[in-house]
């Protein structure tokens, strides 16, 4: 058996396609286990978190306290771990023994060191192996057994690996590959190019009689191509409309994942490279933190929402789907609306199926929560965990579906690792903070998993001419055209060991590989792709790139005669990539229709009125017939994308519902001698926190204290002025919410009203509440513009016949005041009066004249556009028996984007 070895070479690698037995390419982790198995090796199945865990129990058994990462470990010890386990793991891979000798001190400054050295005496803790420690066992092994292998080709020079590597590479009798050579023609740019690089790496460039480095000076023959995009997935197009002309052998390295590549390749019918792209924001991975967040107290509405919305959840769908419309309306649980439309849902099953729904909402929803300032007790944790294995378990052995089957399986083992690391802590009473708690959860999950549909491909019809990488230094063979996309630098870690330190290491027999020497290894490796090509050598670069690669800093200093392409505007003129690459496809560019003040459309009876109205639809018909049609009668909906409800909205419908809790169940003091104010405080008080954990979870997340205690300041002090109001008007009977219908000229008329009160002399009278706008309320009762009151008072006089319109008037929360024409019925009312001497009755035709004036252009296939910067003309208003109507009328239109284009978009 042959073995390719190259530190890079676990993942895609750059060779060209052959066929060929007994020959494998493999990167540290595949060749470590490809040794483990031929030499019978066992290895215990440990996950790095769990390493983490175990490490962190020998840090608190050597001691912490004392120790150079005593305050670290207060902050975050699991990182704390993590990072030393890598130290630890490092020096192993590096020759280390497990011991810092006394001797081998150099300056007493070796602190850090020596802690470290007293963790690993913590061996009766277990610990699973790293590399280094894995790596003896193979050396020990290999020195009485062998294995199949008898050839051992390296991509990188030996001195590259750690020491424990070299040792095993060694025993093989490893060589190195050939260094690649410039094989382009001699004389042309891309062959320049190669030679100034060389020159530049060895340190050997050709100077002038200043000592100046000589610039090359390139001939722009088309054999190096430096191009420039804005986007991506524009440049990702560009390389596939390349490739889809070429029948070059190409080698394309993506300096990011490249998922974008595959993309494009897609797009042209191209078979995909096998790019990849992790996440831990698959919808099945998001199962395990929503579930363990459901844990704290208070809720996060929008994290119990996004559980609901979950593709995958341990709760049927249907009823997920509702309780989040739910959820998203009135952000908390057992609230008035999550019990109605539990109670609809559940009157559905039968007992059996009501009682196991119940059972599965309480599990998932209802458990006992806990206080982020105090954290979850691990058995909790533990429990909860279990409850997401045990699901996933049973919902992967119903499943068929192959691509689904692995998604599953990763998300399944990914929550086995918590549940097991959960297991490895000794004390199950423990209790872990929230930081704690999402750095394991981060730890398991990782970097995620890839779309689990997204395989590299192969064209029957298309011989196999394109290889493609991540990585740089993967490259051992020439191809005729190397595309280096999305060329950037990279940040390299920094050393966290004084010259004093590394020193003690080296005398102890710790051979690191050091930051200066990755630096040098990625100037060679970076070199290897130019060097590849032979024919054509295409450099990609982005807007977003953070770190210019330093090839591009040497191609600036020291080469004249290139200039980098802009690749978007070479597109849009319609030029190709290069000569020999295809070009993009031209489109058509197709105007879209003008913005018009009035739509023009053929008379339909499907246009004609409706059977049943409302305040709000007539509202509409009347200020904004675009809008009327478009949603009424075209039914188009905004999306199903659900957003919690917040802001004026959610305090104006919170504290109506106060109100509505508090008439039902303390009516009583509208009609006592006098308002014991501790009544409604003591009521107010108990009333008040279970509504906002039912209905406004927002108000008690952290960073909204204030808003919250200004909200109740206006409930409360609202809440006493609309009592007084009452009190005062001999109010004996308060409905809130009632629903009424009547007929009326356009069909059926229905509404809820806010609030219906009855005085002591039967008389009623109707109040709509609003939690501000007091201005814009007190110009709609001055203009006679109150449209919704006067709907409401029609409605109210059709029960009441012989009473007539009762009285109406606004009450707004913010301000605590009470708006009305008079103060007939609320004596304590702020008076508006009226500009002119109509009556409700009187308004209310006008209602009906503009109702008549808007149908009639309907009919004839007219609707008027009413948004802003348009101008109306003689036919935007119903003349002096109609309702003003507003010149627009958009303000919260969904449907701007169907109106037109204007220039000044």
């Amino acid at each position: 058996m042959k073995i390719i070895f190259g530190l890079h070479a676990d993942g895609m690698n750059p060779h060209k396609k052959e066929n060929r037995l007994g020959i494998k390419t493999v990167g540290p982790d595949g060749f470590l286990q490809l040794l483990e198995t031929q030499l019978g090796i066992p290895v215990r199945d440990s996950s790095y978190t769990s390493r983490v865990v175990s490490y962190l129990k020998r840090m608190e058994s050597a001691g912490i306290e004392g120790s150079f990462f005593e305050k670290s470990c207060l902050v975050d010890k699991f990182n704390v771990a993590a990072e030393l386990l890598n130290w630890r793991d490092q020096w192993y891979s590096g020759g280390w023994n497990g011991q810092i000798r006394n001797d081998n001190l150099t300056s007493g400054n070796e602190k850090k060191l020596l802690d470290v050295a007293d963790i690993e005496k913590q061996s009766q803790i277990p610990l699973a192996p790293g590399e280094g420690e894995r790596l003896q066992a193979v050396l020990t092994a290999l020195q009485h057994q062998k294995t199949q292998i008898n050839e051992l080709q390296l991509i990188d020079p030996i001195a590259n690996f750690p020491k424990k590597w070299r040792l095993v590479i060694r025993s093989f009798d490893g060589r190195k590959v050939d260094v690649l050579s410039p094989k382009a023609e001699a004389g042309t740019d891309l062959r320049r190019l190669q030679q100034t690089l060389i020159a530049l790496q060895t340190g050997e460039p050709e100077l002038n009689e200043k000592g100046e480095i000589v610039k090359t000076i390139l001939k722009d023959d088309g054999s190096v191509q430096v191009v420039k995009s804005g986007s991506k997935s524009v440049s990702a197009l560009a390389v596939a409309s390349f490739l889809k002309s070429s029948s070059e052998n190409t080698a394309l390295l993506s300096g990011s994942d490249g998922v974008e590549l595959d993309e494009a390749f897609e797009r042209f019918n191209l078979p995909r490279s096998g790019f990849k792209r992790y996440s831990s924001a698959r919808p099945l991975l998001q199962l395990l933190p929503l579930a363990i967040d459901l844990l704290w107290e208070p809720l996060d509405p929008e994290t119990l929402l996004e559980f609901l919305l979950l593709p995958y959840a341990p709760m049927p769908k249907g009823l997920r789907s509702t309780l989040a419309s739910v959820v998203a309306d009135s952000p908390g649980m057992n609230g008035t609306s999550w019990n109605s439309t539990l109670e609809k849902l559940l009157k559905k099953d039968d007992e059996a199926s009501q009682k196991k729904t119940k059972q599965v909402i309480d599990l998932w929803l209802n458990p006992q929560r806990y206080q982020v300032s105090e954290g979850i007790p691990l058995a909790v944790l533990h429990d909860r965990t279990l409850q997401v294995v045990d699901w996933i378990a049973r919902r992967l052995a119903l499943d068929n579906d192959e691509a689904q089957i692995a998604l599953f399986r990763a998300a399944n083992n990914q929550v086995n690792e918590l549940a097991v690391v959960l297991g490895h802590f000794e004390d199950q009473k423990m209790v872990l903070s929230s930081e704690q708690i999402h750095y394991l959860i981060e730890q398991v999950t990782g970097s995620g998993t890839d779309l689990i549909d997204r395989y590299a491909e192969c064209s029957p019809d298309k011989p196999i001419n394109l290889v493609a990488t991540t990585t740089q230094s993967t490259f051992i063979s020439h191809f005729d055209t190397a595309i280096w996309w999305d060329i950037q630098g990279q940040s390299k870690p920094a050393n966290p060991f004084s010259k004093s330190e590394v020193e003690c290491l080296e005398s102890n027999g710790v051979d690191l590989i050091m930051p200066e020497a990755l630096y040098k290894m990625d100037a060679i490796n970076s070199m290897k792709p130019i060097l590849s090509a032979t024919k054509k050598l295409m450099l990609i670069m982005h807007d977003d790139c953070e770190n210019q690669h330093p090839l591009m800093d040497q191609m600036i200093s020291c080469m004249d005669g290139w200039e980098a392409i802009n690749l978007d505007d070479e597109l849009l003129a319609g030029k190709p990539l290069s000569e020999e690459g295809g070009n993009m496809q031209e489109s058509k560019f197709i105007s879209l229709p003008a913005f018009r003040r009035w739509w023009e459309i053929k008379p339909d009876k499907n246009l004609g009125k409706r059977e049943r109205e409302s305040f709000s639809s007539l509202d509409t018909l009347f200020k904004s017939p675009y809008q009327w049609i478009l949603n009424y009668k075209a039914r188009l909906r905004s999306g199903a994308l659900s957003e919690i409800a917040d802001g004026n909205l959610l305090k104006g419908t919170l504290v109506h519902h106060l109100y509505e809790s508090f008439f039902q169940q303390c009516a009583h003091v509208l009609t006592e001698t006098k308002l014991d104010n501790v009544i409604v405080n003591d009521w107010f008080d108990e009333a008040i926190n279970p509504l906002l954990h039912q209905e406004g979870l927002v108000l008690l997340q952290p960073g909204r204290a204030i808003e919250k205690a200004r909200l109740e300041e206006t409930a409360r002090r609202s809440l006493f002025e609309l009592i007084e109001q009452l009190r005062a008007a001999n109010v004996v009977e308060v409905e809130m919410e009632g629903y009424n219908e009547g007929i009326f000229f356009g069909g059926i008329l229905s509404g809820s009203i806010d609030v219906r009160v009855v005085n002591k002399a039967g008389v009623e009278a109707i109040v709509d509440i609003k939690w501000g706008g007091k201005r814009y309320k007190e110009n709609d009762l001055r203009d006679n513009q109150h449209l919704q009151l006067v709907i409401y008072s029609y409605l109210r006089d059709l029960k009441l016949k012989s009473q007539g319109w009762p009285s109406v008037a606004y009450f707004i929360i913010d301000d605590s005041v009470m708006l009305s024409h008079n103060n007939e019925f609320f004596p304590k009312a702020w008076v508006v009066n009226k500009e002119s001497d109509e009556n409700t009755k009187q308004v209310w035709q006008r209602i009906k004249n503009t109702w008549q004036w808007r149908q009639e252009q309907i009919k004839q296939g007219i609707i008027e556009v009413t948004i802003k910067n348009s101008e109306p003309d003689e036919n935007s208003q119903p003349g002096e028996d109609g309702l003003p109507i507003p010149d627009s009328n958009d303000f919260y239109s969904d449907y701007g984007a169907l109106t037109g284009w204007r220039k000044s978009s």
